[in-house]
């Protein structure tokens, strides 16, 4: 993966959280955050290259469904 799509997945990621913590209904159960934050550290450790393996981590389809129905709610305005 380029380091514009980790940018920019990160970028989503953290929309995604920032949108959750400002609201009173939660999209994300606690482990679920969770995942999304193993997901956001696994592409910091992509990005920072020191690490010869940095670790592998992607959010399930059933998360990954969610973060885009979330996104698309923001871009939405909702």
């Amino acid at each position: 993966m380029s380091k514009e799509k980790i940018t920019d997945r990160i970028h989503e990621l953290e929309t995604v959280l920032e949108y959750e913590a400002t609201i009173r209904l939660k999209h994300f159960s606690v482990g679920e955050r969770i995942c999304i934050n193993q997901e956001r550290g696994s592409l910091y450790e992509q990005l920072n290259e020191t690490n010869s393996k940095p670790r592998q981590y992607k959010v399930s389809d059933f998360i990954e469904n969610r973060i885009q129905f979330v996104l698309n709610k923001i871009e939405n305005g909702n």
